[in-house]
């Protein structure tokens, strides 16, 4: 069973085209958040997976944990009483790019008590997201995870440059160091941000220091691979882009499928490249 725990919210994904009065094309709801993505797109590739977080006491915090349900992925949510579920504004650019503005709410208040510690002590991977380093709370949270799972297969995503920033980079490495993940999942920007260093070179020798398996995923150049001794590019599949939200979490959640049905590292580059190309060829982070 592959633990993921993190954010659970609503994209509101506005399209970048726009009508003959000046409006965008299109506004569209769409399940969200990074661990939850991730949770999903593991189990599409065929891995048993649940989520664990907070959402809102509200309509929308049920919305959103139905559709986790109707992915046949398991929830262990936290509701939090008069709060609000977190909400993800995501604009469309031409070709794919999106900017996008984030509100977590509720997702932020997860605490270690509210962890489901069976879940936790059975899981055989275990999924972290940079968000979880935003809060002390939150950060509680995924140490007690950590020492709960503590025989599990520990992936980190740190999810955003400006996540990294903003938790700041050297309290994050400090904390990958009492963590000890097995894998770092980062995209380029997100590699050289944590590194410190530009290049990929010198990008993995520096997080090969906070992991023994290094992924730096690329866009369409691919996807870098490392365990220290080998070091290989998984080509990109070509695909039609229609919105690369969400693109990383289908990789991540094809990657540990893999690693969990004991796949060898080149299947699991494979299986993860597939799951993103099948990700940016429709609207939202779990369509398809």
């Amino acid at each position: 069973m592959l633990a993921c725990i993190g954010d659970l919210l609503a994209d509101v994904i506005i399209e970048g085209r726009q009508t003959a009065d000046g409006m965008p094309s299109g506004i569209h709801f769409r399940p969200g958040g990074s661990a939850a993505n991730v949770a999903v797109w593991a189990r599409r590739a065929g891995a048993q997976s649940c989520w664990i977080g907070a959402v809102g006491d509200d309509l929308l915090g049920t919305l959103l944990l139905e559709g986790l349900t109707s992915d046949g992925v398991p929830a262990h949510a936290t509701r939090i009483h008069d709060g609000e579920s977190g909400v993800v504004l995501s604009r469309l650019g031409t070709r794919g790019g999106r900017t996008m503005r984030s509100a977590r709410m509720a997702s932020a208040l997860l605490r270690p008590e509210h962890l489901p510690e069976p879940v936790l002590k059975s899981a055989g991977a275990l999924h972290l997201t940079g968000y979880s380093f935003a809060s002390e709370s939150l950060t509680e949270a995924i140490l007690r995870a950590r020492s709960l799972a503590s025989e599990a297969f520990l992936s980190v995503d740190p999810s955003a440059v400006s996540v990294l920033k903003s938790a700041g980079v050297m309290r994050i490495r400090d904390l990958l160091q009492i963590l000890k993940p097995n894998l770092v999942l980062a995209n380029r920007a997100e590699a050289i941000a944590l590194a410190g260093v530009i290049g990929l070179e010198n990008c993995f020798r520096e997080l090969h220091t906070l992991a023994p398996l290094v992924v730096i995923k690329d866009g369409s150049r691919g996807a870098h691979i490392s365990d220290g001794e080998r070091r290989f590019n998984q080509p990109s599949i070509k695909a039609e882009v229609v919105d690369t939200t969400g693109a990383g979490d289908a990789f991540n959640g094809g990657w540990l499928a893999a690693e969990l049905a004991g796949a060898g590292l080149r299947d699991r580059a494979a299986l993860a490249t597939r799951m993103a190309a099948r990700c940016v060829g429709a609207l939202g982070a779990r369509s398809e």
